[in-house]
């Protein structure tokens, strides 16, 4: 039994001192809370721990900002100070500066504390945080604004935001001309203007903090202006009798903040304004838009302030009366009748009168049948010029009513003017632009006819000017000249055509020939290019030579004469000189031809008997064969030995082949199987004369030996043969040459 009772006694202490040697503190109720703001200067750190046994010299707080969190940089740790104010209970605190930390910067902590364990209210990898708010919120004025008016009891709002803490919508307050600060509710308040005098200019300054204390100010200054507008209502008058159209007239003035001439009015059923100009505002109204009866008209007028002021007029309104109908009105052309016709004459009328008024003036009395019911006038609008008229057809009658039918007369027999302003020139897709210029155009007639096939054109009108666009696709069709022709027909059906050329231009341009002069010259000299190059779609713009002499290559701009293209270059560098050209027609197509020309400065061997490489049939006629022709010539023109057709086109192998390139551009290559262009003979003569003699004088002094002074005899007497008959040959070339 004792054994048992010894064994219990040490597992119940064993039990116990485990219990008490690993108490752990627990850590709640801190500050800052979690996600929370503090403003400027120091935060105040707090934590509570429960705890039986707290170390009071463990306890610290691990303080980090979000740059250091993000690198992963050790945390700083504070030491803070405890003190029990209950049984098992604790609160440590601990005030740490932030005075040189950024605004609105991310802070995080934790904190630790030691009983015989450790304990923590957040960690390094769950922190707590809170933010470092500087910013004051932004205020501003939503009503006043800036420099106005006000009157009466108005009222102050402003807006205030605050991204990082938020408004304390309770902290708003304004104050007026220096005046105590007034409480905002709901960033509203009210200013009682009456204590201010008229036209006195205040100021008005509003501030709010946000949710750490930071304030901010915005204030506007305001003109004071309690006095209501003067307003005189000059027609119609109170108890006036109208009918038709009648103008509403009232006179205003406002000797502070203006009139608010948006802001003027009068009443029937609706509010209707009054346009106004200086201090007279106006309006014509249709008293037959109402029915018949007594109106109380008001007339009301605001001042920029608000201050407003109002008159009513009493009138009767009485339109079951005669009326007349003139027609026609809207668009007229050559001889025309007007005709009023008089609804209920009812037997008071006397007399109708036709007046046509603008920049002409026309004023008549109309013939009426007996019972005037219609009244009619012949009317020749050619004896007016084209314009705008007003129209007026007046009854008179017994009972004085103003019986009269108003409206617009448009004169028009003029043709509408057509301009086309679509390029000159396309390579496929064209944008077709036409202006019409007619007052009365219509959008609906406006056509284009290409290759006898019409289509509608798109129009918008802008003021008397139709514009009128469509496109076409050319692609399709040969490079040339095509007519389009363009139809308008305005709303009277006055009709114009007209046509323009487009040329279709997909092609560069084509080389015919290329003359140098000379295209030998000795000494170093100028040389003339002249150039025959022509374009089908469109024509030539501009052409370029590029000139490779022996030491460098030379750029050259044509100018263009009446039927080619010249340029005049300087040669003084020794050798061959090879010339390319590049043309560009009037549509942006180009086209390169490499190797069209070939001039030689300096002196050719000519006459050896020897095509050398710098020589070619037109530099060198005795030396070198012509190129094998089919039809028509031989041209030497270029320094290039060419085919020339009947026509006098560039034919045969010895003329430059083309090849197309992207993008409307083209290069042209010529043969390369020659150093020299046109060179058409291997340099053969010489060598075979020359083997002839060495086996000659081989045979004489191997085969058949003699004495040496027979051999020389005989050697001497071969090279003499050879000699002359090399001249017989070459004067026979130099006489087919001048012959020919």
């Amino acid at each position: 039994m004792n054994r048992i009772r010894r064994v219990v006694l040490v597992t119940t202490l064993f039990l116990v001192f485990f219990a008490v040697g690993n108490a752990t503190p627990v850590l709640f109720d801190q500050l800052p809370k979690n996600n929370s703001y503090f403003g400027r200067g120091s935060v105040y750190f707090y934590v509570n721990i429960t705890s039986t046994g707290l170390d009071t010299n463990n306890v610290w707080l691990s303080l980090t900002s979000e740059d250091a969190y993000l690198n992963n940089e050790s945390w700083d740790n504070y030491t803070m100070q405890c003190s029990q104010y209950a049984t098992d209970n604790w609160l440590c605190t601990k005030s740490v500066s932030f005075s040189i930390a950024g605004s609105d910067t991310l802070e995080f902590f934790y904190f630790t504390a030691k009983d015989t364990d450790y304990g923590n209210l957040g960690n390094s990898t769950s922190p707590l945080r809170f933010k470092i708010d500087r910013t004051p919120p932004e205020i501003s004025f939503i009503h006043p604004k800036n420099y106005t008016y006000v009157f009466g009891n108005t009222s102050i709002n402003i807006s205030a935001t605050d991204s990082v803490s938020g408004i304390n919508t309770s902290s708003a307050q304004f104050s007026a001309a220096g005046s105590v600060w007034s409480p905002m509710t709901s960033l509203t308040g009210y200013l009682n203007t009456y204590t201010y005098a008229n036209d006195q200019i205040i100021s008005v300054r509003a501030r709010a903090a946000d949710n750490v204390g930071n304030y901010n100010m915005s204030e506007v200054n305001i003109t004071i202006d309690n006095e209501i507008p003067s307003l005189l209502v000059t027609s119609p008058v109170t108890g006036s009798i109208l009918n038709d159209d009648k103008l509403f007239s009232v006179n205003v003035s406002d000797r502070f903040s203006g009139v608010n001439t948006t802001r003027v009015t009068y009443f029937i059923n609706q509010s209707y304004p009054l346009v106004c100009s200086g201090n007279v505002c106006s309006s014509t109204v249709k008293t037959k838009n109402f029915g018949d009866g007594d109106y109380n008209i008001p007339f009301t007028v605001y001042d920029n302030a608000g201050n407003s002021n109002s008159s009513i007029v009493l009138v009767t309104f009485r339109n079951s009366r005669p009326s007349v109908i003139l027609t026609p009105k809207n668009y007229v052309k050559d001889d025309i009748t007007f005709t009023a016709a008089i609804v209920r004459p009812g037997g008071i009328i006397t007399a109708v009168n036709l007046i046509v008024n603008a920049t002409q003036s026309l004023s008549t009395a109309m013939s009426c049948n007996p019972g005037f019911t219609q009244c009619t006038y012949p009317f020749n609008t050619k004896t007016f010029t084209d314009g705008i008229y007003d129209l007026r057809a007046s009854a008179s009658n017994v009972l004085g009513y103003d019986i009269k039918d108003t409206g617009t007369l448009v004169i028009d027999n003029t043709n509408p003017e057509i301009i086309i302003e679509s390029a000159n020139y396309t390579k496929a897709i064209l944008t077709i632009n036409v202006r019409v210029n007619d007052p009365n155009g219509d959008s609906q007639k406006v056509s284009y006819t290409i290759l006898g096939v019409p289509k509608l054109m798109s129009c918008l009108q802008q003021n008397d000017v139709l514009y009128c666009t469509s496109q076409y696709d050319f692609s399709p069709l040969a490079d040339g000249p095509y007519n389009i022709t363009i139809a308008a027909t305005d709303r009277l059906d006055h009709a114009t055509v007209k046509s323009k050329i487009i040329f279709v231009d997909k092609n560069p341009p084509e080389f015919r020939s290329l003359k140098i002069t000379p295209l030998n010259p000795g000494l170093p000299t100028n040389v003339s290019l002249e150039a025959d190059i022509v374009d089908q779609g469109s024509a030539v713009k501009s052409v370029s030579s590029s000139i490779n002499s022996p030491t460098t290559t030379v750029s050259t701009n044509l100018v263009h004469t009446s039927s080619n293209w010249t340029a005049r270059v300087s040669a003084t560098s020794m050798g061959a000189y090879q010339v390319d050209l590049t043309a560009v027609d009037e549509n942006g197509n180009s086209v390169t031809f490499d190797n069209v020309g070939y001039f030689y400065l300096g002196q050719l061997s000519c006459g050896d008997g020897v095509c050398q490489s710098s020589e070619n049939y037109c530099l060198c006629q005795m030396d070198c064969y012509a190129p094998t022709c089919t039809t028509g010539s031989v041209d030497c023109r270029s320094g290039i030995p060419t085919c020339l057709s009947s026509s006098g086109t560039v034919t045969g192998s010895s003329a430059a082949n083309t090849t197309s390139a992207a993008g409307g551009s083209s290069t042209t290559n010529a043969p390369s199987s020659t150093t020299v262009p046109g060179k058409n003979v291997p340099d053969a003569v010489k060598t075979k004369e020359t083997i002839t003699v060495r086996e000659l004088v081989e045979t004489l002094t191997v085969v058949n030996p003699v004495p040496t002074s027979i051999v020389i005899a005989l050697v001497i007497a071969a090279l003499v043969f050879f000699k002359f008959r090399k001249n017989l040959k070459k004067k026979e070339k130099v006489d087919s040459f001048f012959s020919k």
